[in-house]
């Protein structure tokens, strides 16, 4: 199974929510949500949603980043999104597991769920490989994500393959979209996951950094992953409008122009990046001449790579 990572910006929740009404009940992808914003509307109406369409989703209920950096903000937000839709119900609830969490945190936090129903993220840990290996063999616990090597390698080795799922960060971001440019090495996870875990998982095509606020950007760009035909490997190909600079052209004019190249290699090789809602989205967008702005650019590139990764796993390409 295929677990994306995401943080909860509502392009990243728009694009769970497109996925989930066209693959219903959908049991090869399983998104996992660390939370960045302490207003709980765009959470709570994709959890709906999801969870309408028989779509697990994971949410982790004790975030530090974003506007969780301030952690008066957590039991409000708590407090709310739980009056709204139902752990173990509408949504699988998950703890992060870094250096500020101890195991009587964890037993705490497993006790209020029934058997099996939760999700441990490690991150950096301050649990002991001891303690870690007792939670591995916890019935409570229903499955472990380790967060991009958040985990000593001794206490990695104690983990059940059956429950644990391991998220890389693949993405090799730039500071400037002109930076970007040709096509790179994603992953091989898919590949080889069933050694030594039940599922795989990264962070998608963007950065894990959290944006800051700026002006118009100078050149607009599209990642799409794509499966590489002589290794099977997945590679993510960075399409950059020609215009980059800040001052010149427009968003829109930019965006026609990286879509446009996109979707002429989507038309000469559609074996390598498959057919999706994302994919006929960027088609129709090009042929109408029209822009779906930067945010629907993000949601559109998270919805393909969600895609192609399901129809890797299934044979599909």
């Amino acid at each position: 199974m295929y677990y994306p990572y995401l943080y909860g910006r509502k392009y990243e929740l728009l694009a769970l929510r497109d996925f989930a009404t066209n693959h219903p009940g959908d049991r090869n992808v399983s998104p996992v949500v660390e939370p960045l914003k302490s207003d709980v509307g765009d959470l709570k109406r994709a959890i709906q949603r999801l969870s309408s369409q028989n779509f697990p989703l994971t949410v982790i209920l004790n975030p530090v980043r974003g506007e969780f950096r301030d952690q008066a903000n957590l039991s409000g937000w708590l407090s709310s999104l739980t009056s709204q839709v139902t752990p173990t119900v509408d949504f699988t609830p998950a703890l992060l597991c870094d250096d500020r969490v101890s195991y009587a945190d964890v037993d705490n936090f497993l006790n209020q769920f029934r058997s099996g129903s939760a999700v441990l993220v490690y991150n950096s840990p301050a649990l002991s490989a001891i303690e870690v290996s007792r939670l591995d063999q916890d019935s409570r616990v229903g499955l472990q994500v380790i967060k991009a090597g958040g985990i000593e390698p001794q206490a990695r080795g104690g983990l059940s393959p059956q429950k644990t799922i391991e998220i890389l960060d693949c993405f090799n971001a730039q500071t400037r979209n002109a930076d970007y440019g040709g096509a790179e090495f994603f992953s091989r996870q898919y590949l080889g996951f069933r050694q030594a875990s039940c599922g795989y998982g990264d962070f998608t095509v963007l950065s894990t950094a959290i944006p800051g606020s700026g002006g118009p950007p100078g050149a607009v760009v599209v990642h799409a992953t794509y499966k590489e035909p002589n290794s099977g490997e997945v590679w993510v190909e960075h399409f950059v409008s020609a215009e980059t600079d800040r001052e010149a052209g427009t968003v829109e004019g930019k965006f026609l122009d990286a879509a446009g190249q996109l979707c002429r290699q989507v038309a000469s090789r559609p074996g390598e990046f498959g057919a999706n809602v994302a994919i006929s989205s960027y088609q129709a967008q090009v042929a109408g001449n029209r822009s779906p702005g930067l945010g629907g650019n993000k949601r559109q590139q998270i919805l393909h790579h969600i895609c192609l990764n399901r129809q890797i796993l299934l044979g599909y390409i």
